[in-house]
């Protein structure tokens, strides 16, 4: 590693900063003197679930656990990062906590807090991700860890940087707070409108459950025009064009997406195999990944076979329609009748089958409309989580460089 040396900093390998670093372990999975019990057990899941300090776990074993197997507790405060899987995810112990063999743990610093720790490590994911050792999934060891060098401030400007980056990350905490609570009421409101509707006082009885008695029950093909998927063959490529060829994997979050990699046909093989596609088209992929949704904007696209087009009738809300082939009792729908082969296809037959608990079309429009302000809101909360994360890059790229010197009073 070469590293210019800001002044007053030094460069040293986490071994001439670090006590001990070591891992736990795995209690023998099954035995009942060992688990259930009151130490939480640590594993990559809730480090990669949780914020910046950890405090829970979804496991817990016993003290017995402890004293006869190679699982570890480690004290409150310590720094702990993954060492499988995905490198690097860094976090501080909110209480004591054992862990397994996947997870590290920074034990006794010298002339580090805890903090700093935490920031530079995960700072420097990537650069441990690149020396990791690729079987199965990536992993790095203790030693590796030990080799690492990192700058080092005084202490007093580690506090101060530790404590500037660490404001950052409670935003970015908050905010993913609040994208989960918004998803969470759009859950629960969409259960509650696609079932019982908008003000309704009267219900009746239905082949799949109450409904608001001035709805109706109907199938999805009762609603549209058509319904069909992609060409069942490869059309002929050119390597630059306004013109593509999708599959179910390029619809994402309601949008058809096109990438560098996407690959480009030319207009005549694009009129040989376009789709009738209108401004009331659904697209769904239907082959692998089942349910993923698009709106059709007029894009110039050859659809492939994994991905279906669905041709609602002018006097339908394809919002309303939209939302609930995303709702989780259709996608449980769909997940019930996929065909059984080696790769997970939904078919078409399926597909116009699909029930629809069906309200008039001003109610269609109401409820889409609410829903897709919860979206709006989810929406620009992604949008700040993003700049967020990104002025956070930017503040550690400066401040643990010494780019960027902070002020102590």
């Amino acid at each position: 590693m070469s590293e210019q040396v800001p002044v007053g900093w030094a460069l040293s390998t986490m071994d001439d900063l670090v006590g001990k670093i070591t891992s736990g372990g795995t209690p023998k999975v099954g035995n009942s003197d060992y688990y259930n019990g009151g130490i939480p057990f640590l594993k990559i899941d809730d480090l990669t679930s949780s914020g910046k300090i950890v405090s829970t776990s979804k496991e817990t074993i016993t003290e017995k656990a402890i004293s006869e197997t190679s699982a570890k507790v480690f004290p409150s405060g310590t720094v702990v990062t993954t060492m499988y899987g995905t490198i690097g995810v860094t976090r501080v112990l909110g209480k004591p906590m054992a862990t397994n063999q996947a997870i590290a743990a920074f034990l006794d610093p010298k002339g580090l807090t805890p903090e700093f720790l935490l920031q530079t490590i995960d700072n420097d994911a990537s650069k441990l991700a690149s020396v990791s050792s690729q079987t199965t999934q990536a992993n790095i060891s203790a030693t590796v860890l030990k080799q690492h060098q990192i700058l080092t401030p005084p202490l007093p400007e580690q506090q101060k940087i530790a404590s500037i980056l660490t404001s950052v990350d409670e935003v970015i905490e908050k905010t993913q707070s609040q994208i989960n609570k918004l998803q969470d009421l759009k859950k629960g409101t969409m259960n509650e409108l696609l079932t019982r509707g908008i003000g309704h006082t009267e219900f009746k009885d239905s082949p799949v459950g109450r409904i608001p008695k001035s709805w109706e029950i109907v199938q999805l093909v009762d609603v549209t025009s058509k319904i069909s998927d992609g060409i069942h063959a490869t059309p002929k490529y050119t390597d630059i064009s306004d013109y593509f060829f999708v599959n179910g994997n390029n619809l994402k979050n309601g949008e058809l997406v096109i990438t560098e990699t996407t690959k480009c046909v030319s207009k005549e093989e694009y009129l040989k195999h376009k789709k009738e596609l209108n401004k009331q088209t659904i697209l769904m992929s239907i082959n692998g990944t089942i349910g993923n949704l698009s709106y059709y904007n007029d894009e110039t696209v050859i659809l492939g076979k994994s991905a279906a087009y669905i041709n609602l009738l002018n006097t339908v809300s394809k919002h309303f329609i939209f939302y609930y082939l995303g709702w989780e009792s259709t996608q449980t729908f769909f997940e019930n009748e996929l065909s059984a082969s080696t790769i997970r296809n939904l078919s078409l037959k399926t597909i116009k089958e699909t029930p629809l608990f069906f309200p008039p079309i001003h109610e269609q429009e109401k409820i889409a409309s609410i829903l897709s302000s919860i979206d709006y809101k989810i929406y620009k909360n992604k949008q700040k989580f993003e700049h967020v994360k990104s002025l956070k890059q930017s503040l550690m790229q400066d401040l643990l460089t010494g780019k960027v010197r902070v002020q102590v009073n």
